[in-house]
C-alpha cells in the first residue's frame, strides 16, 4: 500500500511513509532515530545536577536557620522583679567595694572576699530571695574573667543581666572591667 503513493517530488510520499510507519520524518528527509539510542540526548549534565543539589541545601540550611527564631518567643522571659535584683545587687556591689573617695576604682580584694565568705550578705543588702540563683562575674573588655562569685552560670534563657563598668587598680583591669549580675530562677 505504501508503495502505491503517487511520488510528488517526494514530500507527500516521506509524510505518508512516516505517518504509517510511525515515524516523523526529519528536516533532511531521513528519518530520526530514537534520541538514547544515538547518544545525542542531552540528559540530565553535571551542572544540573549541582544546581538542584545546591537549591535543596539552601532550603534545609534556611529551615535550620528558622526554626531556632520560630521558638524565640516561647522562651521564658526576664520578670521585672529578676531584672530590678540585677539592678541592685550590681548598684550595692560598686557602691561599697570601691575605694574610699574613688569612684568607680573597684577594691577588688575586698570584692572577692564579699563574693567568698559574705554572699549572703550581698544577697540580703540587694534584697534577692534564697530561691534566686545569682552569679557575679568581673572580666575584662576582651573577656577574660578576673572574679566570680556565687551560683555557676550556665547560660540559660530567662536571665536578668545588670552590667557596671568599673575599674582596678591592678594592670588587668587598669583600663576597665565589667562587672556582670545575672539573676534567674
Amino acid at each position: 500500500m505504501i508503495d502505491n503513493l503517487p511520488s510528488n517530488g517526494g514530500k507527500l510520499c516521506v509524510a505518508a511513509r512516516s505517518w504509517v510507519s510511525g515515524r516523523l520524518p526529519s528536516r533532511s528527509g531521513r528519518d530520526r532515530r530514537n534520541r538514547s539510542e544515538t547518544g545525542s540526548s542531552r540528559g540530565q549534565t553535571p551542572v544540573d545536577y549541582l544546581i538542584g543539589i545546591s537549591l535543596v541545601l539552601v532550603t534545609i540550611l534556611g529551615t535550620f536557620a528558622l526554626v531556632p527564631a520560630v521558638f524565640d518567643p516561647f522562651e521564658p522571659a526576664v520578670s521585672p522583679d529578676e531584672q530590678s535584683m540585677a539592678d541592685r545587687l550590681a548598684e550595692n556591689i560598686v557602691t561599697n567595694h570601691t575605694y574610699a573617695g574613688e569612684e568607680r576604682i573597684l577594691d577588688r580584694t575586698k570584692l572577692e572576699a564579699s563574693l567568698q565568705n559574705d554572699f549572703g550578705t550581698l544577697r540580703a543588702n540587694a534584697g534577692i530571695p534564697d530561691g534566686e540563683r545569682v552569679n557575679v562575674t568581673v572580666q575584662t573588655g576582651s573577656g577574660v574573667q578576673v572574679t566570680t562569685g556565687g551560683d555557676t552560670f550556665a547560660g540559660t534563657g530567662g536571665t536578668a543581666t545588670s552590667v557596671r563598668t568599673v575599674a582596678t587598680r591592678e594592670p588587668a583591669c587598669a583600663v576597665g572591667c565589667r562587672i556582670i549580675v545575672r539573676v534567674w530562677s
